[in-house]
C-alpha cells in the first residue's frame, strides 16, 4: 500500500495520507470507510485519477480542469496521469482522459506534523462532459462549514481500514461527515482553520483484522485523496474541501489505517485557494 509518508516517531506514531496503489483489477464496492455506494450520475463531478502506480480521487471544476491533492502527484509526469470520468467505477466504464499539465500548489509541503497547501490542478487533454462542481466563495464557506455542520465525503478509496488487508478500490462511495472546531495533537501541528477543514463522521462500524477489532468512524481512506468534501446549498453542492490526510495512530492500534476515533481527517479548504484555482478555469 502506497503512502505519502510512513514513519515511527518516538516509537509511538504513524503518519498516514490517503493514496492507494492501483493493483490489477480491483474489487467493486471498496471505498470511503462506512460509505454507501453512490448511484450513477448522483456525483457527476467526482472522478478517479490514476497516476503512475497509484490512484486518487478528484473533482471536475471546469470542462478541462480537475482539482485534487498535491500529494497525489508525487512528481508523476502529466503523461502518466489519466482521469476516469462519468462513471462510479475506478476501473471500468466512463471516459478515460489524458492530462496535459499537473500543477501542485507552489507552497505544497508534506510533513509528519501535517501537510500544507495540499491542492493541485490537472488540465485535461480533452474536455470532459461531466458536470463541474461549483466552488464556494469565502462567505459561503464560512456559512457552510461551522463546527457541527453536516457535509459529505466521497471517493474511490478503500472501505476496510485495517492495514494488513489488501488495499482495493472500486465503486464510488460517499458518507456523512461533520465539521469540527479544529484538529489537535502531534499530527496536526500545521493545522490552521484558515486553509484547512477538520471533519469526521460518527463512530458506527467495527474494523476487523483477524482477531483484532476496533470501532471506527466514517472517514476517507487510501485512494480517497484529492476527493471532495461537499456541502449542499439551495443552488447545488459546493466543493468545500479536498481530502488531504488523516492523523497519527498509536502502534497498539496500527492495524487500523483510517477512521480511528479521536483522529479526524483534514481537508484543504478550497475557498482559501481560489486565487490558485481560478487561472486554470
Amino acid at each position: 500500500m502506497s503512502r505519502l509518508a510512513t514513519s515511527a516517531l518516538a516509537g509511538a506514531i504513524i503518519f498516514v495520507c490517503a493514496v492507494v496503489p492501483a493493483q490489477g483489477t480491483p474489487s467493486a464496492g471498496k471505498s470511503v470507510v462506512g460509505g454507501g455506494i453512490v448511484a450513477p450520475g448522483s456525483l457527476p463531478s467526482t472522478v478517479s485519477i490514476k497516476f503512475g502506480d497509484g490512484l486518487c480521487s478528484g473533482s471536475v471544476v471546469a470542462p478541462t480542469t480537475i482539482v485534487t491533492a498535491a500529494h497525489c502527484l508525487r512528481r508523476t509526469p502529466a503523461s502518466q496521469i489519466f482521469v476516469r470520468a462519468n462513471t462510479v467505477s475506478s476501473f471500468a466504464g466512463g471516459d478515460v482522459l489524458g492530462v496535459t499539465a499537473a500543477v501542485p500548489h507552489p507552497g505544497f509541503k508534506p510533513g509528519f506534523s501535517g501537510t500544507i497547501n495540499d491542492i493541485a490542478i490537472l488540465k485535461l487533454a480533452t474536455p470532459t462532459t461531466a458536470t463541474p462542481i461549483a466552488l464556494p466563495t469565502a462567505a459561503e464557506d464560512a456559512a457552510l462549514s461551522p463546527p457541527g455542520a453536516t457535509m459529505a465525503i466521497a471517493g474511490f478509496g478503500r472501505s476496510n481500514p485495517a492495514l494488513d488487508r489488501p488495499a482495493r478500490v472500486g465503486q464510488l462511495r460517499s458518507a456523512t461527515a461533520y465539521a469540527r472546531t479544529a484538529c489537535r495533537g502531534p499530527s496536526y501541528r500545521s493545522f490552521t482553520t484558515a486553509t484547512m477543514v477538520c471533519a469526521s463522521g460518527a463512530a458506527f462500524v467495527v474494523a476487523r483484522s483477524g482477531r483484532k477489532r476496533r470501532q471506527v468512524q466514517r472517514a476517507t481512506c487510501f485512494g480517497d485523496s484529492g476527493g471532495p468534501l461537499l456541502a449542499d446549498t439551495p443552488t447545488g453542492p459546493r466543493l468545500l474541501g479536498v481530502t488531504s490526510y488523516g492523523g497519527i495512530y498509536p502502534f497498539r492500534f496500527s492495524f487500523v489505517a483510517c477512521g480511528l476515533r479521536g483522529f479526524p481527517d483534514v481537508y484543504t479548504r478550497v475557498s482559501a485557494y481560489l486565487p490558485f484555482i481560478q487561472p486554470y478555469l
